[in-house]
């Protein structure tokens, strides 16, 4: 059971890195666009990696599942390393997949705990806003109850803005979604597009976000808030550490990209939202399956109809059965031909256009040598009918002859 789910979950990781592919292309392009767009580019790689099943389409650009995942790959390589070392890499494969992901979560989950316990003491400041003398950075930290968690050193405009920014995320679910993106991150951890696109996925968190705040805001508060944004971010990495707490993250691209805030009209919006579909539809489906053996179908068909074309019964009538050297020669010959044909290969029949050809001039030598054949036996059947008709009538005209009466006239006595 557990070899089937790696090989699924290799299927869908495999699968999934054309579409990263595709989205770390399209994120570029959508530099300019809102930083909307790229959470949403973003959920579309996490159903891909979540959902084993994929809709076909014409439009799909990823390749068949053949030509980047051979059919019994795993097994293969177990075969081979068998002969050469006593471990048995496809029954081991699955279990370390399974050692490393717990490993993940285990640290998260450690790290979450450390976290909860070292805010223990912190002090409610307003609603779910805490402060503590261990904070050095804010990050919001919870899941069902989150909570925001400040130092005491940040007051007055600064604390505005920096709460403005924490609540902003809490309504926007950033808190859960980042969650679920480590724990797909733990099943996935063996793909390097997966850390790729998780370590991207957190700075398109915090930049929409960033661009949710300010673009409402004056360009004099807009340098407040980058001013804020550089304050901040001396101590993020201790915070980031902790894949369950929200921290600080890209503090320098943050501010370029706060500073350099402007409204994107309508028309890019629309081309945005357009090249989102697009890649949803052409790497997040599965091309069509071929009808594979259609040739080989139409072949079989063909064969079949030659077979029984030479094996039809004739309609004229033969009376008695003749055994011919060149009859039988012909025949054994015709059949032979057939049978190594057709049964060539047990996969199915592999007919060229010489065979077939072939087995039609063999035919028609089969069909003419029968036509010959018969005939010669309806040629024997007359003559021999004739011939019991002759001897019929002499037959007849003898007891005539001989039942006829005697007169004595014309009689010829001859005397002992």
């Amino acid at each position: 059971m557990l070899d089937g789910i790696f090989k699924t979950i290799l299927d869908m990781t495999l699968s999934a890195s054309f579409l990263i592919v595709a989205v770390l292309i399209a994120r570029f392009v959508l530099r300019k666009s809102p930083k909307l767009f790229r959470k949403i580019l973003w959920g579309l790689v996490a159903l891909k990696l979540v959902i084993p099943y994929s809709i076909e389409s014409v439009l799909s650009l990823v390749p068949h599942k053949s030509t980047y995942m051979p059919q019994n790959a795993v097994a293969s390589q177990g075969a081979s390393d068998v002969g050469t070392s006593a471990i048995n890499w496809q029954s081991v494969l699955p279990y370390a997949w399974v050692v490393v992901a717990v490993v993940l979560l285990a640290y998260a989950l450690v790290s979450f705990i450390k976290l909860k316990v070292r805010m223990s003491d912190a002090v409610k400041f307003q609603d779910n806003v805490f402060q503590s003398e261990k904070v050095e950075s804010p990050f919001v930290f919870g899941i069902f109850k989150p909570r925001i968690y400040i130092p005491y050193t940040i007051k007055g405009e600064k604390l505005r803005v920096i709460l403005e920014h924490e609540k902003t995320h809490i309504k926007n679910f950033d808190h859960v979604t980042k969650i679920l993106g480590f724990v797909i991150l733990c099943v996935h951890w063996f793909n390097p597009l997966v850390w790729v696109s998780y370590g991207l996925f957190c700075k398109d968190l915090e930049l929409a976000c960033d661009e949710a705040v300010v673009k409402n805001m004056s360009d004099e508060n807009r340098k407040h808030y980058a001013r804020t944004l550089c304050e901040i971010g001396v101590n993020k990495a201790k915070i980031s550490a902790c894949p369950i707490a929200f921290g600080e993250v890209s503090i320098k691209e943050r501010v370029k990209s706060t500073l350099s805030y402007k409204k994107v009209g309508k028309i890019a919006v629309s081309l945005s939202l357009v090249l989102c579909a697009v890649v949803a539809v052409c790497f997040m489906t599965k091309p069509v399956a071929k009808a594979e053996g259609k040739a080989e179908v139409h072949v079989e068909e063909t064969t079949l109809s030659v077979t029984e074309a030479v094996t039809e019964p004739t309609t004229e009538p033969v009376t008695e059965p003749t055994t011919e050297p060149t009859t039988e020669s012909v025949t054994e010959k015709m059949t032979e031909g057939v049978g190594q044909v057709y049964y060539e290969d047990d996969r199915g029949p592999t007919l060229s256009q010489d065979d077939i050809e072939r087995i039609s001039q063999q035919q028609e030598e089969f069909l003419e040598a029968v036509r010959r054949r018969q005939e010669r036996e309806m040629e024997e059947f007359a003559e021999r009918r004739r011939f019991e008709a002759a001897v019929s009538k002499i037959e007849k005209a003898q007891n005539s002859f001989n039942n006829k009466p005697s007169t004595g006239i014309g009689n010829i006595y001859i005397m002992p």
